[in-house]
């Protein structure tokens, strides 16, 4: 039986969500290497600053 309308709509809104607050948590993460303190970069370890 396939799934309701409502269920995989929930099912692709939660999948949504998680990829949002991934790519979010990416932007801030990238953004504390490049803008960020010495001491960030350093915990950083090595990293190309032209991908970031």
């Amino acid at each position: 039986m396939a799934a309701s309308k409502q269920q995989r709509g929930f099912g692709i809104g939660a999948i949504s969500l998680v990829a949002i607050g991934f790519g979010l948590l990416t932007i801030k993460e990238g953004g504390t290497m490049l803008f960020g303190d010495e001491a960030a970069r350093i915990a950083a370890g090595n990293y190309v600053p032209f991908v970031l």
